[in-house]
């Protein structure tokens, strides 16, 4: 018998006399032992369990005593109800999650708007939606009044009676078991609502989904009165599905209605400031509240210098710090001023650096700053912009010669690409690529590109949960791993890569590796790859292996090593002794003349030797490497390399340029210089096929096209419309809908959506991470709308005319490429599946310009209120796609 048979026999045999029996039995001296016993999964360790309670989608851990366990098993108590009552009544503390307030302290919000102000429209519709059951997400760019439409409909709402809980997602204690236990505590009165903000979406997206569906647990399984307010920035919208709201109604924030109330408010200065006070806020409520105090106490308005020192002044006296603690805070601020988490630990560092290691307790004892866990905060971004400004001005020899855009790229280097991005999904890039800033290939661009990364992520994401085998294909699932590892969530990264070391043999490093069982679903791509060879082979005279010679098995085999490598070399992902195994597979599989097999499809050799380098070798370091390069820059006939670029050997299977652009990458990134003759007439080559580089169909040759010609200059601007193609594509869902398809249905790739996605990912990665300066710069700086529309040829939109919205250059262009891809032979387009806010703006868009082209009459909106479709004819595609593309 088992251990759990046992226990369940003891219990059953004699319960009075089995209690100390029960508890022997749940010690163990293997720790980390799993075993379940009703219906609650425990791991067993020495002197302790710990119990993980599944409730809904969202799980709870608390350990416990043997003994404690033993107590409910011999009771005949659930064992799942015995610990969440021990866990409410504080018997019991959380497994890894200190106490904390749930309940944010007013002494750490003197920057916040005085509750006296009336409450707002939004916060009573999130009232009526909480009092009906139905989940509310708040969404607006920083400072735009979320918070506030939350703390006073969570104000209305206790006063009828709810309880509350407030999570604060930028602090970084709370998590499933401490949300569970405030719930339960404050859910004991029947019928009692509580209402749970969740503040902050887009601080910690994958906490907010955990807390989430750990709250849509507990509504199902105890039927609780539960009702959830969320609030994000635009970027967090798109966390609406995973967050199982219930029946979520969806409620935009704008700072120009709060700012219209508070002026309204028998506290208000003489209309006459209003545009004064607007032109100071700049959107910002926070500041807005400061200059309307500023104003109520001095009757005029305030310099940006003086609405500095007045807002700081709220907080204390700046001179009392010593010259250290003011040098560290105005680091800490100019961090802060673009949402970047400081480390206690760092600025400790800074702190001794500079000669005072007692500068940050002075910070925190004078609340200059506060403790978030490990992390220093001085408070809302706003306030550290005000705190930075009085300090540059007023104790100008307390503060670096840095700029604080230079200081926050400085530090986020310093600190690792997970803080980079962290920094990048807590600022509100969304709604700043929205407004087309006038240099549209700087900035704006770039928060734009960073949004379209995070959607291809949380696509990828959404695909891998449903189907982590992603179809039974090894380079989809490669891809799709490698991405999420890097920008999501390890866990399902490794169940990813858990199915793929399933389905590969790796061997003993002497021979390729081999599908374990039956073939995986990308072999059917060898199959018709040989197809296309024979065709090839029908029209011009090959000079290597032909198709009938060809070992199909192997032709895969070696392929997938390329792909295996780079899985295994994955920093997150990758396993030491199965990578020793493949790069010795490589040296030994490798033919006498450095290709790899068949010699007849450059690519493969290609995709080997990019395996390997991303394993650490180089042409410097490894003779694999060295040969195989040496073999790739060989001229016909002894090499692949043919008057400056490389044939696919695939026949139309691969592209010329495809093929060209995978070789020249793998040369550079193997470390060949950019001025070999390979490499150079190789980049030329591709630089002339640009124009068929954004082809119906030419989406991998795209995609690496532009990786390659990117980081052998990295002049991302020039290739600017290339990634909006690109990227409007892979965004497209009718796209993704495909991915699973395999290759003898769509006759192409079946990795080929995964492959470009992931690639395009990779591809804003390295320009974001080299281009920190100017997103923060951009960020930094007044942003309005921009005097021309983004997409003229020359000639202003009257400011009367021009559409309304945000995102309008990114609608219009995907819709553009989506009725281009639909077009064929026909004398018209049709766009399906077009949401009425998409047809709308492109609807405005199209009467701004009707004066200034001679289509704009040639399209027609058909459909309902929830999908709809355009029907463009071609001369107004053609115009559209002109004016896009200047």
């Amino acid at each position: 018998m088992n251990r759990e048979e046992t226990l369940r026999a003891l219990v059953s045999r004699n319960p009075g006399e089995s209690l100390n029996a029960c508890a022997g039995l749940l010690k163990s001296e293997d720790a980390g032992e799993r075993i379940r016993v009703s219906g609650v999964t425990l791991s067993v360790e020495t002197d302790q369990c710990v119990a993980l309670l599944e409730i809904g989608s969202g799980s709870i851990e608390v350990r416990c005593s043997p003994m404690d366990l033993a107590t409910a098993l011999v009771s005949g108590t659930s064992v799942e109800f015995f610990l969440l009552r021990r866990l409410v009544d504080g018997i019991l503390l959380p497994a890894g999650v200190a106490e904390e307030p749930l309940l944010r302290s007013n002494e750490d919000h003197t920057f916040e708007l005085d509750p006296s102000y009336a409450v707002s429209d939004r916060a009573y519709a999130v009232v009526q939606a909480a009092q009906s059951g139905r989940d509310v997400m708040l969404i607006g760019p920083s400072s735009s009044g979320k918070s506030i439409a939350a703390r006073q409909a969570a104000r209305l709402l206790t006063e009828s009676g709810a309880s509350l809980i407030w999570a604060d997602l930028s602090g970084h204690a709370l998590g499933t078991t401490g949300m569970a236990k405030a719930i339960l505590r404050v859910t004991a009165g029947p019928g009692r609502r509580t209402i749970v903000v969740l503040d902050d979406l887009q601080s910690d997206p994958q906490r907010a989904i955990a807390l989430a569906r750990l709250i849509s647990g507990l509504r199902v399984r105890f039927t609780l009165p539960i009702s959830v307010i969320a609030t994000g920035w635009p970027s967090a919208a798109s966390l609406a599905d995973e967050l199982a709201l219930n029946r979520p109604i969806r409620l935009s924030c704008s700072s120009s209605e709060i700012l219209t109330q508070m002026l309204a408010t028998e506290y208000a200065p003489q209309a006459g400031f209003r545009d004064q006070v607007e032109m100071l806020a700049r959107g910002d409520l926070l500041v807005a509240h400061a200059a309307l105090d500023y104003i109520r106490s001095s009757g005029k308005v305030p310099s940006r210098e003086q609405l500095a020192k007045y807002v700081v002044e709220l907080r204390g006296d700046i001179a009392e710090l010593t010259p250290e603690g003011r040098h560290l805070l105005y680091w800490l601020s100019c961090l802060g001023m673009h949402e970047v988490e400081v480390e206690r630990d760092a600025a400790s560092r800074i702190a001794a650096n500079h000669g005072n290691t007692d500068a940050v307790a002075e910070l925190v004892e004078n609340k200059w700053a506060r403790n978030r866990g490990a992390y220093l905060s001085v408070g809302h971004r706003s306030l550290a912009a005000q705190i930075a400004s009085l300090l540059r001005s007023d104790f100008e020899a307390d503060v670096w010669e840095s700029s604080p855009t230079q200081l926050t790229v400085s530090y986020l280097r310093s600190v690792g690409d997970a803080q980079i991005r962290n920094t990048l999904d807590r600022l509100d890039l969304s709604s700043h690529g929205a407004v087309v800033p006038a240099d549209q290939h700087g900035s704006g661009f770039l928060a734009r590109c960073w949004t379209s990364l995070r959607v291809l992520v949380t696509v990828m994401e959404r695909l891998g949960h449903e189907d982590p085998t992603w179809g039974d294909n090894t380079a989809s699932a490669i891809f799709a791993a490698k991405t999420l590892s890097e920008f999501s969530s390890t866990a399902l990264a490794g169940e990813i890569v858990g199915y793929v070391r399933t389905r590969w043999d790796y061997g003993d490093g002497r021979t390729l590796p081999r599908n374990a069982g039956s073939a995986t679903a990308d072999r059917i791509d060898f199959d018709e790859i040989w197809k296309a060879m024979q065709d090839e082979e029908s029209m011009i005279e090959v000079s290597r292996e032909s198709a009938n010679s060809l070992d199909l098995d192997r032709f895969h085999q070696t392929w997938a090593l390329g792909l295996l490598l780079g899985l295994e070399s994955d920093p997150m992902l990758g396993d030491d002794e199965r990578l020793s195994t493949l790069v010795s597979a490589a040296s030994t599989c490798q033919s006498p003349d450095g290709s790899f097999y068949p010699s007849r499809v450059p690519w493969i050799t290609a995709r080997v030797v990019l395996g390997l380098v991303a394993a650490g070798q180089s042409v410097h370091t490894s003779a694999t490497v060295r040969r195989a390069c040496a073999w790739l820059r060989r001229a016909e006939p002894e090499g692949p390399f043919d008057f400056g670029s490389w044939r696919s050997g695939t026949g139309v299977w691969n592209s010329e340029a495809m093929t060209t652009a995978m070789c020249v990458l793998a040369l550079v990134r193997a470390g060949i210089e950019t001025s070999d003759v390979a490499v150079s007439t190789g980049l030329r080559f591709l630089l002339a096929s640009r124009p068929s580089w954004l082809a119906i169909g030419n989406e991998i040759d795209g995609a690496l096209a532009v990786e390659t010609a990117i980081r052998m200059s990295m002049n991302w601007r020039e290739y600017h419309d290339e990634l909006t193609g690109l990227l409007s594509w892979a965004r497209d869902q009718a796209v993704w809908a495909q991915a699973a398809q395999l290759a003898s249905h769509s006759h192409t790739e079946s990795s080929k959506v995964p492959f470009v996605a992931s690639s395009l990912v990779e591809i804003i990665w390295t320009i974001v991470r080299s281009e920190l300066p100017l997103i923060l710069e951009g960020l930094g700086a007044e942003v309005v709308p921009a005097a021309e529309d983004p997409f003229n040829d020359g000639a202003a939109v009257p400011s009367t005319q021009r559409p309304s919205g945000t995102g309008l250059r990114e609608v219009v262009s995907n819709l553009v490429t989506r009725a281009t891809r639909r077009l064929g032979r026909n004398s018209s387009a049709v766009i399906t599946g077009v949401s009425p806010e998409e047809a709308r703006l492109f609807g405005e868009y199209v009467a701004a310009l009707a004066g200034r082209i001679d289509h704009a009459q040639g399209y027609e909106v058909k459909g309902g209120a929830s999908a709809q479709e355009i029907v463009l004819t071609v001369g107004l595609l053609e115009e559209l796609r002109r004016m896009i593309n200047t």
